[in-house]
């Protein structure tokens, strides 16, 4: 996990043991999202008035970390730790950017700039628009930047030191990139962070499972 060749807080590259879990396949959509609200008869936010959510498969965004801890919690799931989503990004074969092959290619990611594919200019694409890695999972590079539980500390990682407590009120870890950032910004070691309580334009939602029980 991580990287000696990259940013700072990347460093030192070490070695990470994690139990088996589950990932999403894709980040999670409008359609699921509204789903929840009206399940929960909690009202439209306000802040949703300015996406276009009739289209149903797009990246549900603007999304607070506590407002993701509830969604996940409904769904008796969870967000994944940035262990976990380096692990499933780097596919088994320590890619270095997170497209379906790791290669550094505008065709396989939905960001911005030069390197970016303009496809969907100025918005997220349809989850599932570009191909799946050889996990099977689609769209975690770019489109929109996914929060794990973990919150920001320094390496090396380790999931019993109190980073993945998510009562704490910290920054958290975001990883993947999105629509509004240059594809550097998804190598599968990068690591970006965000206030809890403020919300984000370019941010979503991906979920996981843990196989068994943490301990």
């Amino acid at each position: 996990m991580g990287s000696d060749n990259n940013d700072m807080d990347e460093k030192p590259q070490h070695k990470v043991s994690i139990q088996g879990f589950w990932f999403g396949k894709f980040e999670i959509t409008n359609k699921q999202y509204l789903s929840y609200l009206k399940v929960n008869d909690e009202t439209y936010p306000p802040y949703l008035d300015s996406q276009n959510m009739s289209n149903a498969m797009q990246p549900i965004t603007a999304i607070k970390y506590n407002e993701a801890i509830k969604y996940v919690e409904w769904a008796n799931l969870r967000l994944p730790t940035e262990a976990e989503w380096e692990y499933v990004a780097s596919a088994g074969k320590q890619f270095l950017y997170a497209t379906s092959n790791g290669a550094k290619d505008k065709h396989l990611a939905n960001c911005w700039g030069k390197n970016g594919n303009d496809t969907w200019l100025e918005m997220t694409a349809p989850v599932g628009s570009f191909p799946a890695n050889p996990y099977g999972i689609y769209d975690l590079a770019c489109n929109v930047w996914e929060w794990t539980s973990s919150l920001y500390h320094s390496y090396p990682y380790s999931q019993r030191d109190g980073r993945e407590d998510i009562e704490t009120k910290y920054q958290r870890v975001m990883r993947g990139g999105s629509w509004q950032f240059p594809i550097d910004y998804a190598r599968t070691t990068h690591r970006h962070h965000f206030a809890m309580h403020l919300r984000y334009d370019f941010v979503g939602i991906r979920v996981a499972k843990s196989s068994i029980p943490w301990k």
